[in-house]
C-alpha cells in the first residue's frame, strides 16, 4: 500500500472512531437542552438549584447554556444532573426514549 492509500485508510478509520457526539454535535446540543430543560422543570428544579446541586461554584447561567444549547457538560457533571432530575444520562443525550 502506497503513503496516499495509507494516510487515506487512517483518516478514514479515525472517522469510524470518531463518537455519536463528535459527528452530531449540533443536534446532541439541541437534544440535550431541550430535554434538560424539561426535566429540570419535571423535577420542580429551578436552574440555580440544579446548578446548587451540580456545581462546586453554583450560578443558574450554567444551567441555562445547557439549555440554550451552547455549551455540554463534562460526562462527569453530565451523571451529577442525571441524577438530579431523575433521567438517564443517555435519555438527556437523546440516544434512548427511555427515561
Amino acid at each position: 500500500m502506497n503513503r496516499a492509500a495509507l494516510s487515506q485508510a487512517e483518516d478514514a478509520h479515525e472517522l469510524e472512531r470518531m463518537s455519536y457526539l463528535e459527528r452530531n454535535y449540533a443536534a446532541t446540543l439541541s437534544t440535550f437542552g431541550g430535554r434538560l430543560r424539561a426535566a429540570r422543570i419535571a423535577a420542580g428544579l429551578t436552574p440555580a438549584r440544579l446548578s446548587a446541586l451540580i456545581a462546586a461554584r453554583p450560578r443558574s447561567s450554567l444551567i441555562e447554556h445547557y439549555e440554550s444549547g451552547r455549551r455540554l457538560p463534562s460526562v462527569d457533571r453530565l451523571v451529577l444532573i442525571a441524577h438530579a432530575v431523575k433521567r438517564s444520562p443517555d435519555y438527556l443525550l437523546g440516544f434512548t426514549h427511555n427515561l
